[in-house]
C-alpha cells in the first residue's frame, strides 16, 4: 500500500535521520520537481525535523546523564559539560543561538539574493542546495556546511 503513495517528507527524514544514527552511513535527500512544485517548501520541512529530532535526542542525553547518583557528582557533570552547550552556544538546540535560526537565516538571506519570478512561481529559486548535516552516535546535531551552486546565471543582473 505504501508504495502507492508519493513519500512523506517527514517519513523520509526520519529513515534518514536513522540510516545516519543507527546504521552510521552517510544519507542524501535530493529534492526535486518542476517549478513552483514545493521544493524548497519540502526541504524546509525535513530539515525542520531533523532538527526537532536532533534537539529531542540532545534532551533525552539530557536528561540520562542528569539522573542524580549523588549531588556532588550531579553539580560537578553540569559543570563540565555546560548543559549541552558548547561555547556558549546549543550544539543541537533550536533556541536563541542554535543551529536552526541561523540556519533560517542562511536560507532566507540566499532566498533574497537568488530568487526570480517565474511564470508559474512568483518565488523560484535560481540556485541549488546542498546542505551536509554530521550527527553523532547518539543522534544529536554536531554540525552543518551548507553550499550554494547557481544553476541560472542568464537571470543576473550584470553591473552596467
Amino acid at each position: 500500500e505504501s508504495i502507492s503513495r508519493p513519500p512523506h517528507v517527514y517519513a523520509l527524514a526520519e529513515a534518514a535521520f536513522r540510516g545516519a544514527v543507527f546504521n552510521r552511513q552517510s544519507q542524501a535527500i535530493v529534492v526535486s520537481g518542476e517549478s513552483g512544485s514545493g521544493k524548497t517548501e519540502s526541504s524546509r520541512h525535513m530539515l525542520g525535523y531533523v532538527l526537532w529530532r536532533s534537539q529531542r535526542s540532545l534532551s533525552e542525553r539530557a536528561a540520562r546523564q542528569a539522573a542524580p547518583r549523588d549531588g556532588a557528582q550531579f553539580g560537578a557533570q553540569l559543570g563540565a559539560n555546560g548543559g549541552g552547550k558548547t561555547g556558549g552556544k546549543s550544539v543541537g538546540g533550536s533556541g536563541e543561538g542554535g543551529l536552526l535560526p541561523l540556519m533560517t537565516q542562511c536560507n532566507l538571506l540566499l532566498e533574497m539574493l537568488g530568487n526570480a519570478g517565474t511564470v508559474s512561481n512568483r518565488n523560484s529559486s535560481r540556485f541549488g542546495r546542498l546542505l551536509s548535516l554530521r550527527v553523532d552516535g547518539g543522534g544529536v546535531l554536531s554540525g552543518a556546511a551548507l553550499q550554494a551552486f547557481l544553476l541560472e546565471k542568464s537571470r543576473v543582473a550584470a553591473r552596467g
